[in-house]
Order: structure tokens, then sequence, then C-alpha cells
């Protein structure tokens, strides 16, 4: 009778041994495709924002090779682009006087092709002075200030410098600190014992520094 249950024991524990060691692997075999499927399968047009947005920015960089080089800002005129329906628009921000120089600029970005090629936009910003008020001020720098007086437009009158029998006279308007700032010339002469506005402001770099 004893002899007969052994075997029968034996054969069970094998049996629960084998079990538990297919289990185990069926178990580990799960975790481990689990483990695969996570770092390695991604959706085809999954991309960040932040590598998108390099992409698209080397992408219309090789298109256009002059946005490389913008914006340009100073105190004369300000370039710059947009880009709206894969079409690319220049901007020129400048006044006549410094359109040429403007222009000029713009062309010399991009030597590979004609400025014409492009689509070019010109903006004129509105000149904050005009319509001068005549005064009595002797001083220069009164004179201009209290000329304009009247506009909205906030700005400064920080120098004076004579030559040939007028007087230069510089204005800024905005601050540096917010990029905005631009200078402005106005041509005074002596009239009497005042002055006369013979230039209102224009946009012009400092005479004198």
């Amino acid at each position: 009778m004893q002899n007969s249950q052994k075997p029968t024991f034996k054969h069970q524990k094998i049996a629960i041994i084998i079990f538990g060691i297919i289990f185990s692997v069926l178990i580990l075999s799960a975790i481990i495709f689990y483990l695969v499927q996570q770092f390695t399968t991604q959706p085809e047009d999954t991309i960040t924002p932040g590598t998108a947005s390099v992409e698209q920015g080397n992408k219309e960089r090789k298109t256009w090779p002059i946005i490389a080089n913008l914006p340009i800002k100073n105190t004369l005129y300000t370039l710059g682009y947009t880009i709206k329906d894969d079409n690319l628009t220049l901007i020129v921000d400048a006044t006549e006087g410094s359109l040429e120089s403007a222009l000029k600029k713009l062309a010399s970005l991009d030597t590979s092709r004609p400025l014409s090629d492009y689509n070019v936009e010109v903006r004129k910003p509105e000149n904050p002075f005009s319509g001068f008020h005549q005064n009595s001020e002797t001083d220069p720098l009164e004179f201009i200030k209290t000329g304009y007086k009247h506009i909205d437009k906030e700005f400064s009158v920080i120098s004076a410098e004579e030559k040939n029998g007028l007087s230069y006279v510089n204005i800024t308007t905005g601050s540096s600190e917010h990029y905005n700032l631009i200078h402005y010339t106005a041509v005074i002469r002596k009239s009497g014992s005042g002055w006369e506005l013979m230039k209102p402001p224009v946009p012009t770099l400092l005479v004198s520094q």
C-alpha cells in the first residue's frame, strides 16, 4: 500500500513545480511584453511641440535663407517678416528718408536672389511731430519742447548742436528698455531774438553723441 502511494505523491509534487515554473514564465513574459510596448511603441505622428517648432524653423530658413538674419531694428528702420499659408512677406518699417537704406540692407541679406523675388511690404510709421506751434522761447531746446507740447506722444529734447548758422535739435521718443527708442532731429535757425523751425523732426541718428 505504501509503495503504491509514494509514486503518486512524487508525481503530484513534480506537477506542482512544473506548473509553478510555467506560471512564473507566463507572468514574466507578460511583464516584459508590457514594458517593451511602453518604451518602443509610439504613434507615428507623435512629436513634441518643442521639436516641431525647431523643425519648422529649420524648414523655413532652408526655404528662405534671408530670414536667418531677421529681424533687424535700429533708429532708422525695422526689417522683419511674416509667414502665412507658407507664403513669406518681408516687412520694411521705415520713413521716406530711410527707406532706401532699409531696402539696400534688406537686399544685402540674400545675394543669391534679387529682392524682387520676394513679396515686400513697406510700412511707414506715422511721424508724431506735426503742427508745430511758433513760440517766443529763446532757448533752442525749450523752443522745440514748447512748439510740440500739444502732441500726444511723449518725447524728450536732449541736445542741440549749432552748425553753419543752424541749430540741430535732437529729440527722442520711446525707450531703450522697451526696444522702441527712436531719435529725431529738427533743424531751427535764429530769427530776431527767438527761433524759426526750418525742418520738422525726422527719424535720424544723433548728430552728436
